[in-house]
């Protein structure tokens, strides 16, 4: 497969399913691998990032079928490194389906079938947990604390509080800047007291500290842009889709007006029609004593009814 579109709806194409894939249907699951970024760095560091892949791979497998794992791709481009898997949720057990007095029981039909509820209930979501934190036990990493009450923070708040750290660090790598310029200065002023040797040392070893601690700024500046760069295609790609779902309600709202205005029209034109009928079939009740006729009867107020002669 040329790319993982392809490898999602290939699997679905050649798992045997005997039922229909409605519209609705999860048909991929996208799942993260990864740890704290201390201890991410650690693996890598030590050389052991390709064995932690591979473990990866295993548990992937092992969990979720060897063929329903259609997409792993490494991500080594943001802070801390991380797997981006793509599972297609096709299962073979018995569907769980809760038990009701007096239901009716349908035969279900057996084999293969794509069911993300399968894959992703709350009692599975648990054991994968518990199965990965072993896989991942050779190379330091834990479990998570079971129960916890930790609520899932949302990208922006993460990204604002990233910024709000790199300028913080951005301003203390500053000030230790300026201290270092202000031991510079002091070290110039050395040459004028004979003791060359040493001031030239000194001097060397602030300017190799002046212009690490400016790389070491230049390199935040540059993650504290790409974070924002990143934050706001977040919020365009979200802004793009709500404009999609909004200019889609908009159609559909058109629709509707139009189609009412034409119901309208058409109800309008049948009584006129219905009007015209009843005339010819009954002219004696739009004719009166004097020989005039009578052309219309408003009856919007019932206690004053007004005749148009």
């Amino acid at each position: 497969m040329s790319n993982r579109t392809e490898a999602i709806q290939h699997r679905i194409n050649t798992a045997g399913l005997r039922r229909k894939v409605g519209k609705n249907q999860t048909k991929a699951i996208r799942i993260i691998l990864t740890g704290t970024h201390e201890q991410m760095m650690k693996i890598a560091n030590g050389g052991r990032l390709d064995s932690w892949i591979g473990a990866n791979f295993k548990w992937l497998r092992d969990t979720f079928g060897n063929e329903n794992l259609v997409s792993c791709v490494l991500h080594m481009d943001e802070k801390t490194p991380h797997l981006h898997a793509t599972v297609v949720p096709i299962v073979t057990g018995e569907r769980v389906r809760r038990k009701r007095e007096g239901e009716k029981k349908y035969e279900t039909k057996s084999g293969p079938r794509l069911s993300a509820d399968d894959v992703m209930r709350r009692t599975k979501l648990h054991e994968y947990q518990n199965s990965y934190a072993a896989a991942m036990k050779p190379f330091g990493l834990q479990r998570g604390i079971v129960g916890s009450t930790a609520k899932h923070q949302a990208n922006s708040e993460y990204y604002r509080q990233q910024v709000i750290q790199y300028e913080e660090d951005i301003a203390k790598l500053q000030a230790d800047v300026e201290k270092a310029q202000e031991g510079r200065n002091t070290i110039l002023a050395w040459f004028g007291k004979g003791d060359l040797a040493k001031a030239k040392k000194e001097l060397a070893d602030k300017d190799r500290l002046i212009a690490e601690l400016n790389k070491q700024i230049k390199d935040l500046q540059a993650e504290k842009e790409r974070l924002q760069e990143r934050h706001k295609s977040g919020i365009e790609k979200l802004r793009n889709s709500y404009q999609k779902e909004i200019d889609a309600a908009i159609r559909r709202a058109e629709i509707a007006v139009r189609m009412v205005e034409e119901k309208d029209a058409v109800i309008d034109r049948q009584r006129k029609q219905i009007g015209l009928l009843d005339r010819k079939a009954n002219p004696q009740r739009y004719s009166l004593s004097s020989g005039a006729e009578l052309v219309r009867i408003n009856v919007s107020n019932y206690r004053n009814p007004s005749l148009h002669i």
